[in-house]
């Protein structure tokens, strides 16, 4: 009942629910403490942020999970210290949910320990300490960031080709380009939608996406080459729209219409009952 009651504050969002909710933290069970840690980051409360930081200590890993994510929701930058200790914390879910938080506050101060983070034991920090990383935009992680996309696990590989697109260095260039030949599919996406994100300097490589046997790749790369309005791919944006896959032959349509290709248009007399 009480549980189910902080909830309700939260989605509600009543800032005069705000002091019970506080009161609440200091509640015998771990699940209303959890429920109301959750509600006062919803309603993104600021004179929770001292109580919650606490809330980072709780004996229960599903409420310092909880604190975690609302102190990433408030952005408050008094919590940023407690949240990078925390990423040493035993429960490798709270470490997650943590290295997302300070993703989110965007401190330049956390880059070194999110940098350390990415030789975390488990995949998900690692993964969620990459797409921070990405998040703050750090230059100086770039290299680790590189290393990153030859990890044994995908979701690692695809959190770092993400964090890279999102930082914009031509200095990832040929390791993104590689990353177009993954085995995983998903990544082989992440690094197209990067590729577009760093310069045209990638246009012929995302060409060669276009004919990659993933309809995902196919589709990220026409997306790109739509968002960079390449006039050099309109030959081959013309021929994938023979293309097997309906929302690729959509996209492809969508960039040659933004490219304006006169080429991509069909004389009058060349269609269904014309005169040829």
């Amino acid at each position: 009942m009480r549980r189910a009651a902080a909830g309700s504050l939260g989605e509600i969002k009543a800032p005069e629910a705000i002091p019970h909710l506080i009161q609440a933290l200091k509640d015998e069970e771990g699940d209303v403490r959890e429920a109301a840690t959750w509600a006062l980051g919803e309603i993104k409360a600021p004179e929770a942020v001292p109580h919650l930081i606490q809330a980072l200590k709780d004996e229960d890993e599903d409420v310092r999970w909880a604190a975690a994510g609302s102190l990433g929701e408030i952005k408050a930058p008094e919590a940023i210290p407690h949240l990078i200790q925390a990423l040493g914390d035993e429960d490798k879910n709270v470490r997650w949910l943590v290295a997302e938080a300070l993703g989110k506050t965007k401190a330049p101060e956390a880059i070194p320990h999110l940098i350390q983070a990415l030789e975390d034991e488990d995949k998900d920090v690692r993964a969620a300490a990459a797409m921070a990383l990405g998040e703050i935009k750090a230059l100086e992680a770039v290299l680790r960031l590189i290393d990153a996309l030859e990890a044994k696990n995908g979701v690692v590989r695809w959190a770092a080709a993400e964090a890279l697109g999102k930082i914009g260095s031509p200095d990832s260039l040929p390791n993104l380009l590689e990353a177009l030949k993954d085995k995983d599919g998903v990544v082989r996406w992440a690094a197209a939608r990067a590729l577009g994100e760093i310069g045209p300097e990638a246009v012929r490589h995302l060409i060669e996406g276009l004919r990659d046997e993933d309809e995902d790749v196919r589709r990220a790369a026409a997306e790109t080459l739509w968002e960079i309005k390449a006039p050099e791919a309109v030959p081959h944006l013309i021929e994938a729209l023979e293309d097997q896959d309906e929302d690729v032959r959509w996209l492809v349509a969508e960039a040659l219409g933004e490219i304006k290709a006169p080429e991509a248009i069909p004389p009058p007399d060349s269609g269904p009952g014309g005169r040829g």
